[in-house]
């Protein structure tokens, strides 16, 4: 293949054959490095198409092939064709429990992304589910799991790993891709975060938000001890995983030794998981408050209030081609030149999202609270 990118392995493979695991952020790095995209935009200027979706929802849209997955409010996925935007099939979860699990209004029951091989889509939902459709939209599979473990709802995003599908809420299952039938189930702390997905040889590994490591195909926890992430997930990129809150922290990978422990960065809360790419590592937290590190040192490059930006930070910073991608959940992005100075190429208004976006060839897919959009030439 001529690149890695899952999107494009995807792509190339026609959304028929199984691909390499494209769900929430990509391959989990939120970098689209091959894309071209746009870096100026308008609700009435550079949209290729939008489309309007039956409900809201803050899951960030899947790139599958020569389609797009998203999800909607309150248990349903919807699929869109990648070329014109058309819904090619849509279906909503019947018997949801009620009463329904307690959920914050910023979270609603949809805030998980989906993930697929390019063959199937998984997606979980706040309620307590998880679920399996083929691209064509046939309902495979559905099962309940167990309530959210608390009163504002649940946002872990599913991992593919080991074999088996990886879904979090109070326990950690590991279920059969095929059947949904639960193959282990782990108790361990739960939090917001989505795992990552270590390479150790042949072997993966899950690198949970709080810090414990599970060896996936058979559930057995392997390691404890990295830091605790409250809200946002790790991030994983050339063999090291950082934890980036206000105390960030770097480990090696499989060993999971410390290389790093940066003095603090901006406090209050860190929703955004970083970015690292080319040496760096960016951090956002919900205050607009954007911290830049040496990723090998941890040294602080620099710090700066994006102010232009409006409400709380939500969507985690996204490398689109050569452009950094900042938004806040009130629809302002900032695009900038990633370095070791700060440098802005251009500033953007949408509708409000809180998803993040994804990039493929000229053209970024934006998961809004009322429309799907296609931004490009």
């Amino acid at each position: 293949m001529p690149s890695r990118n899952p999107a494009i392995v995807a792509l190339l493979l026609g959304g028929l054959a199984a691909a390499e695991p494209v769900g929430f952020r990509g391959d989990g790095a939120g970098r689209y490095p091959e894309a071209d995209p746009p870096t100026a935009w308008a609700p009435d200027k550079a949209v290729v198409w939008k489309t309007a979706m039956p409900a809201w929802s803050n899951a960030s849209p899947v790139l599958v092939g020569d389609r797009i997955v998203v999800c909607a409010e309150p248990a349903s996925v919807v699929c869109v064709a990648l070329a014109d935007g058309k819904i090619l099939w849509q279906d909503a979860l019947p018997g949801l429990p009620q009463p329904a699990p307690k959920t914050h209004e910023a979270n609603g029951y949809t805030s998980a992304t989906p993930i697929s091989d390019g063959k199937r889509v998984w997606a979980v939902f706040g309620q307590g589910l998880a679920a399996c459709w083929d691209i064509s939209g046939k309902r495979l599979w559905a099962v309940t799991l167990e309530k959210p473990p608390n009163g504002w709802g649940a946002c872990i995003s599913p991992r593919l790993a080991g074999g088996v599908l990886a879904v979090q809420f109070d326990n950690l299952y590991g279920l059969d891709p095929a059947t949904g039938k639960e193959r282990w189930k782990l108790k361990t702390p739960w939090g917001w975060g989505t795992p990552v997905v270590a390479e150790h040889g042949k072997k993966q590994l899950l690198v949970t938000c709080k810090g414990v490591v599970v060896d996936p195909a058979s559930g057995k926890e392997v390691s404890k001890g990295m830091p605790q992430l409250e809200y946002n997930s790790p991030a994983l990129v050339d063999g090291v995983v950082y934890f980036l809150q206000q105390k960030p922290q770097a480990f090696a990978v499989p060993s999971f030794k410390p290389l790093w422990q940066a003095p603090d960065i901006a406090g209050d809360r860190y929703y955004a998981t970083p970015l690292v790419h080319d040496g760096l590592v960016y951090a956002i937290n919900q205050q607009k408050n954007l911290s830049v590190l040496d990723a090998k040192t941890g040294a602080r490059i620099y710090e700066k209030k994006l102010e232009h930006i409006q409400g709380t930070i939500y969507p985690s910073p996204t490398l689109g081609g050569k452009n950094l991608y900042i938004s806040g959940e009130q629809g302002q992005t900032l695009v900038l030149k990633p370095g070791r100075e700060y440098a802005e190429v251009a500033r953007n208004s949408l509708e409000a999202f809180r998803s993040c976006p994804v990039f493929l060839g000229k053209r970024m897919y934006l998961r809004g609270r009322q429309n799907l959009w296609c931004i490009g030439e």
